[in-house]
């Protein structure tokens, strides 16, 4: 929890958090899935294999981003990346495990969809980004 609950609202409410601020942005490295804590004695070689992609925070350097405005928010860049794949049953597959893992939870405070189009007949390539916030 990142903020405190009133007393007189913690009988309908039992947690709650706060409003985003990028100082309080989880940038934990590493994680298991679940958002589970990677375990302290854990050799490197096994971190690839036991944090998939999804689960590993990528600094907005990594990723080629920069800072960006949302519609309540500016977010710098950085972030937890699903690549959705190329088709729909590689789209279907990672969709279905960050659910069952709960990829995306209470502490989510925005999601990016972004994906890019090229039409050859034309040659343009579009981009598109998404913000839910």
């Amino acid at each position: 929890d990142s903020c405190e609950v009133p007393k007189d609202m913690r009988a309908l409410i039992s947690t709650c958090h706060d409003e985003f601020s990028s100082k309080e942005q989880d940038k934990t490295p590493l994680s298991l899935p679940r958002w589970k804590p990677v375990p302290p004695n854990t050799a490197y070689h096994n971190l690839s294999r036991l944090c998939p992609r999804p689960w590993r925070y990528n600094t907005a350097e990594q990723l080629g981003f920069h800072d960006s405005w949302g519609f309540f928010h500016m977010y710098d860049g950085g972030g937890y990346v699903a690549d959705l794949g190329y088709n729909n049953e590689t789209k279907s597959s990672v969709v279905f495990s960050l659910r069952l893992n709960h990829w995306m939870d209470r502490r989510t405070r925005v999601v990016l969809l972004e994906f890019a189009m090229f039409n050859p007949a034309t040659n343009y390539l579009s981009v598109v980004t998404y913000y839910y916030e």
